[in-house]
């Protein structure tokens, strides 16, 4: 396996000039080894938290618009279950960046509201490109539950 992802308890401080931040909260670790080729096909990424403790994960690959896998876990107090139907929907502003989005990870459905974008141009060395939003969103499931957490959507161009 040339990557992993598992979620985490975050604890430390950000520190901003002579100022400490204290940070205590939820993550998700993602390391990968080798070459990422972010050129060749799309794909969108999700991980959060509800706030009944519930965690979620999930990746949906496509090929020129044609799902190719998903997969990723939802976790509760009681267990982690990995899952590999996933799916997700976006509704692209005029400037490309998604303005609502939705999720299927296994049996968990949610609704999705990007609050913050930190979007990134990456740029191959032979000229291709290819337009990374990612933002912190806000997630809505059906019965109520609510939670934050980041999604990333990446869109090849050309």
């Amino acid at each position: 396996v040339t990557r992993y992802e598992v979620p985490c308890r975050v604890h430390g401080e950000v520190l901003v000039g002579a100022e400490r931040i204290e940070l205590d909260g939820i993550g998700q670790r993602d390391h990968s080894w080798g070459g990422r080729d972010w050129w060749t096909y799309g794909w969108s990424w999700t991980a959060g938290g509800l706030d009944d403790g519930t965690r979620f994960h999930g990746v949906d690959v496509a090929i020129d618009g044609a799902r190719l896998y998903g997969t990723g876990y939802v976790q509760d107090a009681a267990s982690v279950v990995g899952v590999d139907e996933v799916d997700n929907a976006a509704t692209l502003g005029p400037a490309g960046l998604p303005t609502a989005a939705t999720w299927q990870v296994g049996q968990l459905p949610l609704e999705v509201v990007p609050v913050a974008f930190a979007p990134v141009l990456l740029t191959a060395a032979d000229g291709r490109t290819s337009r990374f939003p990612r933002s912190w969103c806000r997630f809505t499931a059906p019965d109520g539950r609510t939670g934050h957490g980041w999604t990333e959507w990446n869109q090849p161009q050309g």
